[in-house]
């Protein structure tokens, strides 16, 4: 049996599939050792007086204790007295064994219960086609953060859900406060969303798909909180778009939006439960044939320098002026060149006064002087694509694997001759030369040893 994910153990609460590994230490009084599995069974609580916490077990259909807690709080126990008085339909345990694991920690097994579903009322309103939905979290890890913010957003983008919550557990998360601003005290005042869950459940049993971005992350989260849910109407919009769009599972929801002309405040789960039905709904149009491919990605739109189009002037006309007779007057207008840009300016009209007109006067009347166009400014040369190239991610992963090993390779020679060093010393501690120079040559190896890790969780980065 193989070990889940975090996120798979949590998001199987939703369907009450539950995973967890545990050790034979004093939290748990009574473990069944090796492999095995029974059918049929109930969790109840076990009431030990005298002030004490109660106990929770597994009880099979003969009344035989198949697994038991302490009064400790544990991950098991945690689960258990959530499920007490539930049907059991089945629970398979064998040993688990991590590599590395010290062998005075005990060995591990690994469970897996499976809880008869309770009977839900009928959902109370008519069917939605689907619901986008965010959230916004403490951390993240499902078994240890909670949930602040829920925002569902149906197929027509009105908001059905958006409400914040007080966590139970966690009183902090700075981390997290960065990123989607949502600190302590604008959820003081809130309730747990355990309190609401109930009308969160009637939303998703109304709806017939279920779309989020990553969904494994939120789903995780809402299977701790308590929500049930069919995961084969739940759709992983981020795989869909990247397999779609880049050939690739991960890729960001800003970037996606972007790449489909859309830009929002990102990490807030209303906004990014909108930019999602944007995505989602270019997928499903790219699949129906209604849109074509979208061939440039946001990081390559950023990268590109348009250049800057250069205006184009009209040639001047100048209309010969044929001989005028006595006694009237020549009225001549002479269009200024321009650029496209400009509207023309006429210029003033010019009189001539009613004579008879010289071959010299019918020269010049005929070649008007005309004002001379100012040059254009100049533009700037568009940036070559060859100039100032940006490293690809091939380039960068392959760097940081050449970092990695050489910080790898350092801190094994370092670590080696460090217990060389260490050894020397504790074999001539009565000779304090060798031991003062021991000492001197192990400080500089630590401080290998020491900037080699930082290098390596820099390059993590």
């Amino acid at each position: 049996m193989s070990n889940p994910s975090m996120f798979e153990r949590c998001a199987g609460e939703l369907e009450d599939y539950y995973r967890v590994v545990y050790g034979t230490s004093s939290n748990h009084a009574n473990v069944t050792e090796g492999s095995g599995s029974v059918t049929g069974g109930t969790i109840v609580r076990i009431d030990q007086g005298g002030g004490k916490k109660p106990h929770y077990a597994i009880v099979d259909g003969t009344g035989r204790k198949v697994f038991e807690t302490t009064g400790s709080p544990s991950g098991m126990r945690r689960r258990l007295e959530k499920l007490e008085g539930r049907e059991v339909i089945s629970y398979t345990w064998s040993p688990f064994i991590v590599a590395g694991r010290p062998a005075e920690y005990g060995p591990q097994t690994i469970g897996e219960l499976r809880i008869k579903p309770q009977d839900r009322p009928a959902p109370d309103g008519p069917a939605i086609k689907a619901i986008y939905f965010d959230t916004e979290t403490t951390g993240l890890k499902p078994e240890r953060d909670e949930i602040l913010q829920l925002s569902i957003v149906d197929q027509d983008g009105n908001t059905l859900w958006d409400r914040k919550y007080r966590p139970v557990r966690v009183k902090s998360w700075d981390d997290a406060e960065h990123v989607h601003h949502i600190g302590p005290e604008d959820v003081a005042d809130r309730p747990p969303i355990e309190d609401e869950i109930s009308e969160i459940q009637d939303i998703f049993d109304r709806a017939e798909k279920v779309y989020a971005w990553n969904n494994i992350f939120d789903l995780a989260f809402l299977g701790r909180a308590g929500l049930k849910l069919d995961r084969g109407k739940a759709i992983d919009s981020m795989e869909e778009y990247g397999r779609l769009e880049h050939g690739r599972r991960q890729y960001k929801l800003e970037e996606a939006a972007a790449e489909c002309g859309y830009t929002y405040n990102a990490h807030d789960s209303l906004e990014d439960s909108l930019a999602l039905k944007v995505v989602q709904d270019y997928v499903d149009d790219r699949r129906a044939g209604r849109v074509k491919r979208r061939r440039t990605s946001a990081r390559k739109q950023q990268r590109r320098v348009e250049p800057t189009p250069v205006s184009e002037e009209k040639p001047v006309e100048v209309t010969p002026v044929a001989a005028v007779p006595e006694s009237e007057t020549i009225a001549a207008t002479v269009e200024k060149p321009h650029p496209v840009e400009e509207k023309p300016e006429p210029v003033p009209v010019v009189e001539v006064a009613a004579s008879t007109p010289s071959p010299s006067s019918m020269a010049s009347a005929a070649a008007p002087t005309v004002p001379e166009s100012p040059a254009p400014a100049p533009v700037a040369a568009p940036q070559q694509p060859w100039e100032n190239p940006a490293p690809s991610r091939k380039m960068r992963d392959q760097r940081k694997s050449v970092l990695h090993g050489v910080c790898v390779a350092l801190e094994i020679v370092s670590a080696l001759v460090t217990v060389l060093f260490v050894s020397v010393i504790f074999s001539s501690l009565g000779d304090t030369d060798t031991v003062i120079g021991g000492i001197i040559c192990t400080i500089p190896l630590v401080i290998v040893l020491v900037l080699c890790e930082w290098g390596r969780r820099r390059n993590r980065q």
